[in-house]
């Protein structure tokens, strides 16, 4: 619903059925990093412990 309502999926941007695989996947994975977002800040944040984020420890 989110998909066809917001993200552009109500019709097709691109002819063949290649690309408009490729536009679906997209859509859901921008969806589904939406989702993880929300559910990260509602949970309080990452866990700090094990991570290892771009640029740190690095000089």
């Amino acid at each position: 619903m989110e998909q066809k309502q917001y993200h552009g999926l109500r019709q097709a941007r691109y002819w063949g059925l290649a690309k408009v695989a490729i536009q679906v996947l997209m859509v859901c994975l921008v969806v589904n990093c939406k989702r993880m977002a929300r559910l990260l800040e509602a949970s309080g944040g990452l866990p700090r412990a094990g991570l290892c984020l771009a640029g740190e420890g690095r000089r």
